[in-house]
């Protein structure tokens, strides 16, 4: 993200602006206080800022959970924590945006549901 020089607190709303990186995924491209006027933004909480340069900004977004059938979902986090760690995989979630909330609506590993 492009350095604001706005002062960041911990636990303060962020409205992320997003855009697409080559590949076509969804990327957070600036950080705001407000509303953005026009495009998509997701709304998050920072969690801490570096005020070291390159300036970082850590955030916590408002999904962390993905629910699944229970007897499925034991199988399914070893698939994931397997895929996170090779290199090879590509896994992403599938997250669907609107008005700045935000909701989990898949994970997948080289294009695979991991409710499959």
């Amino acid at each position: 993200m492009r350095d604001t020089q706005l002062q960041w607190n911990s636990g303060e709303d962020v409205y992320l602006s997003l855009g697409a990186d080559s590949a076509g995924y969804a990327v957070f491209i600036d950080a705001f206080k407000c509303l953005p006027v026009e495009g998509d933004y997701l709304q998050a909480k920072v969690s801490y800022v570096d005020y070291s340069t390159p300036r970082m900004m850590w955030i916590i977004l408002p999904f962390d959970r993905f629910y699944m059938e229970e007897t499925r979902a034991p199988k399914a986090e070893q698939q994931y924590n397997e895929a996170s760690r090779d290199t090879s995989k590509v896994t992403y979630a599938v997250v669907k945006i609107k008005d700045g909330q935000a909701v989990l609506e898949d994970v997948k590993i080289d294009g695979v549901s991991l409710r499959n």
